[in-house]
């Protein structure tokens, strides 16, 4: 019985290690993506009147126009070059 805890256990732990190294660093997309879909939570929960902090959604807001900004300039720079 005991064997079978301390595999278990070294499974999990080999398991967290392997998944630490998989995990890749989000794309912009991804981080545009999952910022517009916390948006459409947020509005809806303003709209049930189940949103306390209301200011979330502006900051929001601006944090995508930022995200949208920088992918913007960054292809502009990129077309000036060719």
């Amino acid at each position: 019985m005991e064997k079978q805890n301390s595999n278990i256990k070294l499974s999990k732990e080999m398991n967290k290690e392997t998944e630490k190294k998989e995990k890749k660093p989000l794309t912009k997309e991804e981080i545009l993506a999952g910022y517009r879909s916390a948006l459409i939570v947020l509005k809806m929960k303003s709209k049930t009147g189940q949103l306390v902090k209301t200011h979330q959604i502006k900051q929001l807001k601006k944090e995508i126009a930022r995200l949208l900004t920088k992918k913007a300039s960054l292809a502009s720079k990129k077309e000036s070059i060719k």
